[in-house]
């Protein structure tokens, strides 16, 4: 599960413009890359780290974000109208 999302939310053109090189291995699951604009290797791994982990946490939620649940509140009783 955590998988699809780290994959789905490493597809996003926003994240893959960073990198020049990016690719994800599901056999040995390992992730190579190289970024466009490197400073250091340990603030380059931070960097990739903290990228990956909010692109999945906004792949999770946006299908909640997206649910009836959350637009249902735009309807009213006495009035159906719905503000897009």
């Amino acid at each position: 599960m955590l998988i699809g999302y780290l994959r789905n939310g490493a597809s996003e053109s926003y994240v893959r413009r960073l990198f020049d090189t990016f690719v994800m291995d599901d056999d040995i699951e390992e992730i190579e890359w190289t970024l466009k604009t490197p400073v250091d290797e340990l603030a380059d791994y931070d960097f990739v780290e903290d990228i990956l982990t909010d692109s999945m946490v906004i792949k999770w939620i946006e299908p909640k974000y997206f649910s009836v649940l959350n637009t249902s509140q735009y309807f009213t009783n006495s009035e159906a109208k719905f503000y897009s």
